[in-house]
């Protein structure tokens, strides 16, 4: 065996030096901000375990959007969390969407500022709620949480195309629900603007009666060629 000391390259070296430490300082400055209502995870009344809630807060904070969309109220914790990572980040708008909401449970800040709820359904209400927000360029992330039916489904990761800016996230709840999960695979394969991310929870909660629901599964949006253009706001 030779006594020389062999000469291993790092493989991340390079990556390593080229990364600019001062700017990502002064970005993370920029973006500054100290997660004052990340306890909200632990008391919104939403239908979702502790997990996918603060993955749902997690993926508003990390994607930053200026306005997102939510297609399924209920009770509002879904809203209350995307509105309150919203406040965390001092930027963005809500626009949350059911024909059948049962707001009893939540109130007051940061709602009241910056989410407006609005009493219809996906798709025919999708153009009132980018008008609520003004979203004239799209909503950059869209919670989907509505009807668990196949075709509702289907339909609406079909028509919230016509509503997304040009890149956008999709965070779709309970998809290991068989309707939810089938809708997910076949837009996936018959609509080229949607990319595959994967079930990012393993929350597979089975019910007494068999059911299985839980999952957060994420989509990206990218328009392409032949996906519908932006659909233009109706007019005031």
């Amino acid at each position: 065996m030779s006594s020389q000391t062999r000469n291993v390259t790092d493989p991340l070296h390079s990556a390593r030096a080229d990364k600019d430490e001062d700017a990502i300082f002064s970005f993370d400055q920029e973006c500054s901000f100290d997660f004052a209502r990340i306890n909200v995870i632990h008391d919104t009344p939403a239908m979702l375990v502790k997990r996918e809630r603060l993955l749902l807060y997690s993926m508003v904070i990390a994607t930053a959007p200026t306005h997102a969309l939510e297609i399924g109220t209920h009770k509002g914790g879904g809203s209350k969390i995307i509105s309150s990572a919203l406040a965390d980040l001092g930027m963005g708008k809500l626009a949350t969407l059911d024909p059948f909401p049962d707001l009893c449970e939540v109130s007051g800040e940061p709602m009241t500022a910056n989410t407006v709820f609005l009493k219809g359904a996906s798709p025919w209400n999708l153009p009132d709620a980018r008008k609520a927000i003004k979203a004239d360029r799209g909503f950059q992330f869209c919670f989907i949480d509505g009807s668990h039916e196949y075709e509702d489904v289907l339909q609406d990761l079909d028509a919230v195309r016509n509503h997304l800016d040009d890149e956008a996230c999709i965070l779709m709840h309970d998809a290991y629900y068989p309707g939810v999960r089938q809708a997910i695979h076949e837009a996936i394969a018959n609509f080229s603007c949607y990319v595959d991310a994967g079930m990012l929870t393993n929350t597979r909660n089975k019910t007494t009666d068999g059911d299985v629901y839980g999952g957060l599964y994420f989509l990206r949006f990218i328009r392409t060629p032949d996906t519908p253009a932006l659909q233009p706001l109706p007019a005031t």
